[in-house]
């Protein structure tokens, strides 16, 4: 009985594309960034069609880690920072402060400002609160009030 003669499975560009999924070019790009040469014929082995798109995993794969570990490290900073009491929740502070924008609004309203001096002085309030530029100082937690 002869023995069946093998034949290897070789892969176009077109054929990635068809079979795979990934546009032609894009595939002959990562395999020109990992030097993969296609035989005579124009075709890739499964191994160098398997490198050539599971190169370019492993350094995104290496590339998303770093960008988790970057988050994670900016939040641990705000974390810390609000626990050493140099920042604030922005909720926080807008809820404490809205009252008394509020209060200032209707006072300028009730004012027997001419019309189009309100809304000059409203609308200036509103461009100094909406672009004042960020506190640098340290924020210090208020001592706690003394009890007698």
């Amino acid at each position: 009985m002869a023995r069946p003669k093998l034949i290897l499975f070789s892969w176009s560009a077109e054929t990635v594309q068809r079979e795979i999924g990934v546009k032609r070019d894009t595939f002959l790009r990562y395999a020109a960034e990992h030097e993969l040469k296609p035989d005579a014929n124009g075709k890739y082995t499964s191994k160098q069609v398997f490198k050539a798109l599971t190169g370019n995993l492993r350094q995104y794969l290496l590339q998303e880690r770093l960008n988790v570990l970057q988050e994670q490290a900016h939040k641990l900073k705000l974390e810390n920072g609000r626990a050493e009491g140099k920042l604030l929740d922005a909720d926080e502070v807008f809820q404490q402060y809205a009252g008394i924008f509020i209060v200032i609004r209707e006072t300028i309203r009730a004012s027997d400002m001419p019309e189009h001096d309100k809304a000059q002085l409203l609308a200036e309030l509103k461009h100094q609160v909406l672009t004042a530029p960020p506190i640098e100082k340290d924020i210090k937690q208020p001592a706690e009030e003394a009890t007698v």
